[in-house]
């Protein structure tokens, strides 16, 4: 819509519609800085879904885990036998 308008606008001195006056390379760098706008703000809306993801992984799955892991370890130290490393969670468990 803003491009439209942008385009549509006319010349104050020749009554010419602004489209016609501008040379094509400029229309062509108008319409891709319009582009590259959009695209970035997409680009955005996804790096924001992306970190919300990775934080909520973190939170729910990962964090929980280490500190069973934590826990199962100050057990082990603290009973005074082998440590057994078996009881632990591999990084790629679920």
């Amino acid at each position: 819509m803003a491009l439209f308008f942008v385009l549509a606008m006319i010349h104050k001195k020749t009554m010419i519609p602004l489209f016609l006056a501008i040379p094509i390379r400029v229309k062509s760098k108008i319409v891709d800085a319009f582009q590259i706008r959009d695209r970035w703000i997409e680009e955005v809306a996804l790096v924001k879904t992306e970190m919300a993801n990775f934080l909520r992984y973190y939170s729910d799955i990962r964090i929980p885990t280490l500190q069973k892991d934590i826990a199962i370890m100050e057990e082990e130290l603290n009973s005074g036998g082998w440590f057994d490393m078996s009881r632990l969670h591999h990084p790629f468990d679920n």
